[in-house]
């Protein structure tokens, strides 16, 4: 009988063992990775807090990045100010809200924007980006309140994944030995923050725009058509989708949302209705100054 070489049988046993984890690999990404797959419905807040608006017919302001600055959605009667500066993070966005937004006397903004923060940060200080990026949401969405304009808020998107099966197997494999790739860090920490923004935005009751949702294919990153040559970037199509999404929604919510005018003499309050019921007619604040005289009077007499 032949003797055996352990050594040659070691490499055997390890260069099977990475075929069939690149086997492994190719198969997930030939079933798991369609582009055809239409998009899951996006989560939009709807409990949103009364609004407000000291331009009720003041435009739209997209405040963000450079994902934002590419993004021109057509809306019905309502001008849209694009005021996305490439390469921006979020406390850029801050320091710059009250000339780009505050000063431009909008209706609402949509503050769309934090990817930069994610790419810049070091790997051992992303915790101190996400906070930062905690922050100046937060500190935002304050600003816009206080100076009458409504914030709207948007989850970020994912970046592509792996574009060939020879990058999805050495994704894999990397998983497999505890590694991960540079995309699946990317997107851990886009998806973590999103998911605060979520919480942020039903606690505030802020109306969100889950964009995220919209380009993201079922394993949760970018899919390849909502991407341009970079992976980073969005392409033509990509705009198109969030287009398709977000214009009715910002259509019906800004028609339609529940707000206090301010009318000179008088404060008319209007209300959201979500059942196609009449709303009632507006109640001056005259006209209960005078039912509260008048009751009064009933009482002393």
């Amino acid at each position: 009988m032949p003797r055996r070489d352990p050594q040659l049988a070691g490499r055997v046993g390890t260069r099977l063992g990475v075929a069939l984890v690149l086997g492994c690999a190719l198969a997930a990404a030939h079933c798991g990775s369609s582009d055809s797959t239409p998009p899951s419905a996006p989560v939009t807040s709807t409990n949103v807090a009364p609004v407000s608006r000291r331009n009720p017919q003041g435009p739209l302001v997209i405040l963000g990045a450079s994902y934002a600055a590419g993004w021109q959605p057509a809306l019905q009667r309502i001008e849209v100010l694009n005021r996305g500066i490439e390469g921006q993070q979020s406390w850029e966005l801050l320091a710059r809200f009250d000339r780009d937004v505050v000063q431009a006397r909008p209706r609402a903004v949509v503050i769309w924007g934090f990817i930069n923060d994610v790419f810049r940060a070091p790997r051992g200080a992303m915790g101190d980006a996400e906070k930062r990026v905690r922050d100046a949401m937060t500190r935002m969405v304050t600003l816009a309140r206080e100076n009458g304009i409504e914030p709207i808020l948007a989850t970020e998107v994912t970046i592509r994944g792996d574009d060939s099966w020879f990058d999805t197997a050495r994704s894999f494999a990397g998983r497999v030995l505890g590694r991960t790739s540079y995309q699946d860090y990317i997107n851990k920490h886009v998806q973590a923050t999103n998911e605060w923004l979520r919480a942020f935005a039903r606690r505030e009751r802020v109306l969100l725009l889950d964009l995220e949702a919209v380009l993201s294919g079922p394993d949760g990153v970018r899919r390849s058509a909502y991407a341009a040559e970079d992976g980073s970037h969005i392409s033509p199509e990509g705009y198109g989708a969030l287009t398709a999404y977000a214009a009715p929604v910002l259509d019906r919510h800004l028609r339609e949302t529940r707000t206090f005018e301010d009318t000179g003499s008088a404060t008319r309050h209007r209300v959201r209705f979500t059942d196609g019921g009449l709303p009632p007619r507006p109640v001056r604040v005259s006209d209960l100054h005078r039912r509260a005289w008048v009751f009064s009077r009933s009482i002393r007499n």
